[in-house]
């Protein structure tokens, strides 16, 4: 039978085990205590002939089924919830008053910790309810750490002044964690603690608290007010979540040294690495005292002239690691700090080594965004993921997770979770991915589905419309921009091979996803959403054509002067073309309006969508109310009927 992760060693015979009853497939879920039909032993002598990690003894189990019993061995209710979850995933594939295999799994994981992140904080709104589904649906899989970036989106009660609509509340920040820990998830909150602090630091009162009192990106490690403030935010959160770990940021710090007081402290140091050692380990000091671990991302802690082979080194574009010796701080921090050396289009494992070496704990953390970065993985997740996972195993790292942070653009959480079973694979049975074979036996295991649409459907959706796709939908919809998205940079500034086979190729994976759905009988949330990203390229294309037909009618009418009749026919072609394109863009707001009210996703994909409804129909009228065709100056934006000077 199918399974996912797969297990480390299996000798399963078909039919050979006991039989499923209705009562049993519905015990069998988890965050529930064990069926009685399950017999749960504290063993782990079965262990001996096995290299478990140390580490991961406390995750391992063994599953035996004979024709009537059914035996779980292991250290604890850890290892005996990873087997139950496996054990369910056979349930699922097996009909009522059908027998179990029998025979015998052993399995445990390559790495302690195996994560996903989830950004909340950018435009999006708190849904409890979809929370805990992903905390069952990472339960599944045996994912067990949950990363919660909230920057200011959470209703942090000792600053009453941040609150607004839509923000985690602490009530739902303890019920979540122990509705999470029912089901094995740690949950890791996270709150930056010198730069993303425009959302905590945008109150006037705050305005002191900056590097540079004009931006509230970052505040100010020399203020003797910032440390207190910074402490505050992190009680706040170990108040109101009971875990080991808590994640205060610390990447992209661009403007260190901004401030005199910074200033005067670099030009003594000749670096920016004490300020930001001295601010890391105070609060982690702070948090050691309450038991909790600090945790910080690394790309600030890391030179690329000592790593080329990388990417987020010194935080990505911003090369501030190399630029004001920001890497420094590596040397100067408690070692009691986990770092998480994240990254987007590649990975150096020198890196992994590197930080161990150092004498660091690491969880590094993996970018999952391949459709909607620019610096999406170089090679593709398929490949980007394996790698990624197999260094944070060689390096001994903790354990790894992957990120998500495209959120606000209109992606959707839930149409991620073929990649994040790539990287629960990864982390917990190790090697490489075979595509075609894992998208089949994912659908299988976890959509009930046989039939081999899933590769193809995320290949489509995948594809690049006009690269980098990034803030193509943010683009799009603003009014003083509207068609920015087809007046990209050179060299991106047509799709390929054209806009028309792309239609149809988006078009495709929308018939092909239709036919998924039909035959999903498991978790069909996981398909829910698929569809936006296919309308949102779907959008930019029918843009694109909308201008190929601008620019024809306007030259065909052109070449016929004389006949009115032309001009009408040239007319009536635009309006059509812009008829589709309002239906698409009348479609997509819907959708966002649902996907809003559902998971919470940027309420600002409703005005843009919006927006761009009333600018289309303004255009559409323009044209209604001529009769003939318009000089395209009256009435058309430039894009459309202008080419773009070259060079």
């Amino acid at each position: 039978m199918l399974m996912l992760p797969m297990p480390r060693f299996q000798n399963l015979q078909a039919g050979q085990g006991p039989v499923v009853t209705p009562r049993l497939r519905e015990a069998v879920n988890p965050g529930e205590p064990p069926p009685l039909e399950v017999v749960c032993r504290e063993d782990l002598s079965w262990l001996a002939s096995h290299a478990c990690p140390p580490a991961c003894r406390d995750q391992a189990y063994r599953l035996e089924l004979d024709s009537r019993t059914i035996v779980l061995s292991a250290a604890d209710e850890t290892g005996w919830r990873h087997g139950l979850a496996t054990l369910a995933q056979l349930i699922e594939q097996t009909s009522d008053h059908a027998r179990l295999p029998g025979g015998t799994i052993e399995d445990y994981p390559q790495l302690p910790w195996r994560g996903l992140q989830y950004d909340i904080a950018r435009g999006m709104t708190y849904r409890h309810e979809h929370l805990k589904q992903v905390v069952r649906d990472m339960a599944s899989m045996k994912l067990n750490l949950l990363h919660l970036y909230l920057e200011g989106r959470f209703a942090y009660p000792s600053h009453p002044e941040l609150h607004q609509p839509g923000l985690m509340t602490p009530d739902e920040a303890r019920d979540l964690t122990a509705f999470a820990r029912a089901h094995g998830v740690t949950l890791v909150p996270q709150v930056n603690g010198l730069g993303h602090m425009a959302q905590i630091l945008a109150p006037p009162e705050h305005a002191h608290l900056r590097e540079d009192p004009a931006d509230p990106y970052m505040i100010c490690p020399s203020n003797p007010a910032a440390l207190p403030f910074v402490l505050e935010l992190v009680d706040d959160l170990a108040d109101c979540f009971a875990t080991p770990f808590l994640h205060i940021g610390m990447d992209e710090v661009a403007k260190l040294g901004h401030c005199p007081a910074c200033k005067q402290r670099l030009e003594k140091d000749g670096h920016a690495g004490g300020p930001i050692a001295d601010h890391i380990n105070a609060i982690a000091a702070h948090l050691r005292q309450r038991g909790i671990r600090s945790m910080v991302w690394g790309d600030m802690l890391l030179d690329l002239a000592q790593f080329p082979g990388t990417h987020a080194a010194n935080g990505g574009v911003t090369g501030w690691g190399s630029r004001n010796g920001t890497a420094r701080a590596l040397g100067l921090l408690d070692r009691d700090i986990v770092i998480c050396d994240w990254q987007y289009a590649r990975f150096s494992p020198a890196e992994h080594r590197f930080l161990r070496e150092q004498g660091f704990d690491i969880m590094p953390a993996l970018d999952t965004d391949e459709r909607v970065c620019p610096w999406g993985p170089d090679r593709g997740l398929d490949e980007h993921i394996p790698a990624f996972f197999e260094s944070c195993r060689q390096s001994g790292a903790l354990g790894g997770y992957a990120c998500t942070w495209s959120l606000k653009l209109g992606e959707v959480f839930d149409n991620r979770w073929i990649d994040f079973a790539k990287a629960a694979e990864c982390m917990w049975t190790g090697g490489r991915l075979d595509p075609e074979p894992f998208a089949r036996r994912f659908a299988a295991v976890f959509l009930g589905v046989e039939e081999p649409l899933l590769r193809r459907i995320d290949q489509i959706i995948k594809t690049d419309v006009v690269p980098p796709v990034v803030h193509l939908l943010s683009r799009i919809m603003k009014l003083d921009a509207p068609w920015a998205a087809i007046e990209a940079p050179p060299g991106h500034a047509e799709p390929k091979p054209n806009a028309s086979s792309l239609i149809a190729l988006k078009e495709e994976g929308l018939l092909w996803l239709n036919r998924l759905r039909e035959q999903t009988r498991r978790r069909p949330h996981w398909l829910a959403w698929q569809d936006i990203p296919l309308d949102i390229d779907r959008l930019v294309l029918h843009m694109f054509a909308l201008r190929s037909v601008v620019r024809t009618a306007y030259a065909y009418a052109g070449s016929q002067p004389d006949n009115p009749l032309v001009a009408r026919w040239c007319r009536d072609s635009i309006r059509t073309a812009l008829a589709g394109l309002i239906e698409l863009t009348e479609t997509l707001h819907n959708r966002f309006a649902a996907l809003f009210d559902q998971l919470g996703n940027d309420a600002d994909n409703l005005t843009k969508t919006s927006r761009f409804l009333d600018h289309l129909r303004e255009l559409d009228a323009a044209l209604e109310n001529a009769d003939t065709l318009p000089a395209p100056e009256t009435w058309c934006p430039s894009a459309l009927y202008q080419k773009k000077a070259e060079g």
